[in-house]
């Protein structure tokens, strides 16, 4: 049974204020979404007496109140793990590659989530599992705000050891921790082995706090050739993460920041 064509309009203009910047003209809706403006007008009337969209005293119109109940209310049926699942699977999908949801949990990385396609099994990762912050992107991403007497301390000297046999120095893991507060992201190549390379960027709860990671997990010969587009791929990712997480809280994640950001040296 096809939509009646008025439930289809206003639908378009309810789409259109999700990815709008500001409040917008009557006429520049109708443009938007190629409206008559007769037509605009009375639907944009019935989504203003229901509390969708409010209008300014110059005419302006902007998301109601309704937008933001609506955000709460799905907030309160979904569970974060379950969508963030998804956000991840959906990289995975457009890249082809392993995705990762991470946090730091007793100055190990655990790996909350996981997506990968089956093509790429030889690089499957373990929900679960455990790694030593010094041999991930997302260690370097999620210590930020912890100082470097806090890391010596806390970190265990053996986690220093790559399993390629290489060594990082304190002091070269805590001037990536800086390059990577300042960039936003870490490219971490050949950091697994000569084959694997990791990109992680972070996902922030409602205060700022860096409480996650998304993660890439990569051929190096994949990574070489498109590092930036990666960034961007995952930056979106974790924004619509960050974004989810302003409206849920997420307990997991929250705690084992908790822990670290209050330990002692």
């Amino acid at each position: 049974m096809q939509r009646a064509k008025g439930t289809d309009r206003i639908l378009d203009i309810l789409d259109f204020f999700e990815n709008s910047d500001g409040p917008v003209t009557r006429n520049a809706i109708a443009g938007a979404i190629s409206c008559p403006r007769s037509t605009l007008y009375t639907l944009v009337d019935t989504l203003i007496d229901r509390g969708w969209l409010n209008q300014t005293s110059d005419g302006q119109i902007s998301p109601g109140n309704k937008f933001a109940r609506m955000g709460f209310a799905y907030a309160r049926h979904a569970k974060f793990e379950q969508i963030a699942r998804e956000i991840i699977g959906n990289l995975a999908k457009e890249t082809g590659e392993v995705i990762e949801l991470n946090i730091i949990d007793n100055w190990k990385q655990l790996i909350v989530l996981s997506a990968t396609l089956k093509e790429h099994s030889y690089l499957r990762t373990v929900e679960g599992a455990m790694v030593p912050v010094p041999a991930t992107a997302a260690g370097r991403v999620l210590l930020t705000d912890i100082p470097a007497a806090i890391i010596a301390r806390h970190v265990p000297a053996s986690d220093f050891t790559l399993n390629s046999g290489n060594r990082v120095s304190l002091d070269e893991f805590v001037a990536e921790i800086e390059q990577a507060k300042k960039d936003g992201y870490f490219v971490g190549y050949k950091l697994i082995d000569d084959f694997v390379s990791t990109i992680a960027v972070p996902v922030y709860n409602q205060r700022g706090e860096r409480i996650g990671a998304v993660s890439i997990v990569m051929p190096t010969s994949h990574l070489e050739s498109d590092v930036q587009n990666l960034v961007d791929r995952l930056r979106r990712t974790a924004e619509q993460i960050s974004d989810f997480l302003k409206l849920t809280p997420w307990d997991l994640g929250q705690s084992a920041y908790d822990k670290i950001k209050n330990a002692k040296a």
